[in-house]
């Protein structure tokens, strides 16, 4: 019975006083950024974080970049949506997105570079919406629209 009363104590008194009792210091904050601090659209389609810290984000505006303190925004040069990402092992931000898709590099006087890899494919196959989807698989990535799955090797 002695021990009944311990447990009974030790379940319905002291174990809610230490859940209640937790000290906030140290937990990540959450920071809300309006889009007229980012500077891009209302829809952030996908997002992904590079091997430096540095997150992407897939917007109705473009590829935008936030590395903690600043915010960097790049339109594809239809100035359309990119709605997918992939980011390789050498930091390369592959993206797609409506009617077109590609990798984004640093360029030598800072930022990113666009390259489309659309030029590549047969003209018969050019005629596409959305890239949905970006991946990886071994040394190609694929770039999955409604009705065609495209690969890039290389540069093929």
């Amino acid at each position: 019975m002695k021990y009944f009363a311990v447990l009974y104590f030790f379940v319905f008194f002291i174990i809610p006083i230490a859940l209640c009792g937790q000290n906030l210091l140290g937990l990540p904050l959450v920071n809300n950024y309006n889009k007229t601090v980012y500077g891009g659209g209302s829809r952030t389609w996908d997002i992904k974080q590079d091997s430096r810290g540095i997150l992407y984000f897939g917007n109705s505006e473009g590829l935008i970049t936030f590395d903690g303190r600043y915010w960097k925004s790049y339109a594809l040069p239809n100035h359309t949506i990119i709605r997918s990402l992939w980011i390789d092992q050498h930091d390369r931000i592959y993206v797609g997105g409506q009617g077109d898709f590609g990798y984004f590099e640093p360029s030598e006087r800072g930022g990113l570079t666009y390259t489309s890899l659309k030029t590549l494919i047969p003209e018969e196959y050019r005629n596409f919406a959305d890239i949905w989807n970006t991946l990886s698989f071994g040394q190609s990535v694929f770039f999955r629209a409604t009705n065609v799955i495209l690969s890039s090797k290389g540069k093929k």
